[in-house]
């Protein structure tokens, strides 16, 4: 269900940002892999652990050998706090999932 919902996502033509939330394990990024290449997306991973991202920056194209393909930015460590705080991140012009291990039931 969860690659369905990711997938929906990366092929549409809206910017925006997705939650995805799990345990430790779960294949939240084996999911993400699947969906990106089904979808013809290239993907970029960030870590929240290792500093602050410059938002800015994040494109919704990225330049591969073979020309340029839409991307994603995949986001980890994202806390629960931030998952609830992540508003300002729609307003960017990239396609962003946001990766939390540590989530709650909320």
């Amino acid at each position: 269900m969860a690659a369905a919902r990711i997938i929906s996502f990366l092929r549409s033509d809206k910017p925006g940002a997705l939650a995805l939330t799990g345990p430790t394990g779960c294949g939240k990024r084996h999911a993400i892999a699947e969906a990106a290449r089904q979808a013809g997306v290239a993907v970029t991973h960030h870590d929240l652990a290792q500093g602050a991202i410059q938002w800015g920056r994040l494109g919704s194209q990225q330049l591969v050998s073979t020309g340029l393909v839409r991307s994603v930015h995949v986001i980890s460590n994202a806390s629960e706090h931030f998952l609830k705080d992540f508003a300002f991140v729609k307003r960017t012009q990239a396609k962003i999932i946001l990766v939390a291990d540590d989530a709650g039931p909320s």
